[in-house]
Parts: C-alpha cells; structure tokens; sequence
C-alpha cells in the first residue's frame, strides 16, 4: 500500500510538471518569436544585413567594393597619365612615336605609317640612281616630311586624349573617394549600432536555449506519465532476517571425515 501511494504521488507530481512545463513552454515559444523578430527589425531598420557566402555585413562589402573600385581608377589614371607623357617627350626629342602603345593602334596613324613606309622605299629605291638634289628625291623627301608632320599631329591629340582621359578618371576617383568617406561615416555609426545587435542576438539565444532545455524536459516527463508507459509491479515478499547458526564449516561432517581417516 505503501508503494502504491508513493506510485501514485510520483504520476501525481509528474502530471503536474507536465503542465507547468507545458505553459512555459507556450510562454517562451511567443518570447523566442519577439526576440528573434527584434533581431530582424533592427538588423533592416539599421542596415546590418549579412550576405554572401561568408555573412559579410553589408556596409563591409559596401566599402571593399568602393577600395576596388578606387584602385582601378588610379591605375587607369596612372597609365594613361605614363603614356601621355611618354608621347610628348617622344615628340619634344623629335623621335618617332609609332611604335608607342595606345598611337599604332589608331587608325589614322596606320594609314600614315604605311604611307611613310611606302614613300621611305620609294626615296630608297630613287637614290640609288638619282642625286639627292634632284626634284624627285626633294619631293619624296618633302612627302616624307609631311607626314611625320601629321603622325606628330595625330600624337598630340592622342596625348591630348590620354591626359583627358587621366583628368575623368582623377574626377571619378574623387567622387568614389567622397562615397567612400560617407560610407565609412555609415559604418562608424553600424559599429555602434552592432552592440545593440549583439545585445538582442544574445537574448534571444538565451531565450531559444531556455526553450530547447523546457522542451527535453517536456519530453521526458511525457514519456513517464504516457497511456503506454506503467510504473513496475512491485511486492514484499518477506522480511529479511540474520541466521542463527553459521553455515559453514560443518562441523558434524569434519569429525566423520577425521574418524574415517
């Protein structure tokens, strides 16, 4: 009877955990939900999403992508920057430009180097029978020097356009250099802003931990007070008691066994 009663007050108790944890359970199922809803909102309402493979911040991949973006303008400044210089100088020092990257490529400036080439063979082929005061050599000679006129034309425009093309892309480095003082402004007050962020996530990891540990809990004490599950049939059978004689050694058969010896 006495273990029947204590049977009874373990399902008795145990029903009443279920209960109490089930209501917590409720409880923290709406906590959990508010928490991690505060996350999201403040995360949009801040700017603070991750995205990408690696969970990057958003204001993070904002500023990498401007640092690129910076660092290919300069190279594309400096290189025409280089270039413009280098026609110019090719041209104060009266030396051919043909050969230099950026002038061959132009069309004009091809259509001039095959004149020339063609011209300079001509005046090659001429001077090996005529003088070189004779009209036909002065004339090619004249040719010639008309056209290396226009290919040192053609190269100050193309200087001229490597050097604007240098000043567009200082102007875009500027502006990107502009964006990327405002966006790091931006990240400055995201920082701030991740403490609190870093404060929400924590609450409602606590909260969603609280849960999960309510919920084993739950389980457990369902599985004890289920319609499948019995508690052990237990019964007193008898009492235990000391014995009034020692078991061994015999005594009576040791001095049968020395008599027969």
């Amino acid at each position: 009877a006495h273990v029947a009663r204590r049977a009874e007050l373990s399902l008795s108790d145990t029903a009443e955990a279920s209960t109490f944890l089930g209501d917590e359970i409720a409880r923290l199922r709406v906590a959990v939900e508010e928490a991690e809803s505060k996350v999201a909102n403040f995360r949009v309402e801040n700017d603070l999403l991750a995205v990408g493979a690696g969970n990057v911040g958003l204001l993070d991949q904002q500023l990498s992508t401007v640092n690129a973006q910076i660092s290919a303008a300069q190279e594309r400044k400096n290189a025409a920057e280089s270039r413009a210089a280098l026609i110019r100088g090719l041209l104060e020092r009266n030396q051919p430009i043909e050969g230099v990257a950026g002038v061959r490529d132009t069309p004009a400036i091809q259509q001039l180097s095959q004149e020339k080439a063609r011209l300079q063979g001509e005046l090659a082929q001429r001077s090996a029978t005529l003088l070189s005061n004779h009209p036909t050599i002065r004339a090619l000679n004249a040719q010639i020097g008309e056209i290396n006129a226009q290919i040192r034309i053609e190269g100050q425009r193309v200087a001229s356009a490597l050097e604007a093309e240098a000043q567009i892309e200082q102007s875009l480095e500027d502006s990107l250099r502009a964006d990327l003082a405002r966006a790091k402004a931006t990240a400055s007050t995201a920082t701030r802003d991740t403490v609190t962020l870093d404060s929400l996530q924590r609450e409602a990891k606590a909260q969603r931990d609280l849960l999960e540990a309510y919920l084993q809990r739950y389980n457990e004490a369902s599985s004890r007070v289920g319609a499948e599950s019995e508690l052990p049939d237990v019964r007193v059978i008898s009492v235990a008691a000391p014995a009034v004689a020692p078991s061994s050694p015999k005594s009576t058969l040791v001095m049968m066994a020395v008599g027969l010896a």
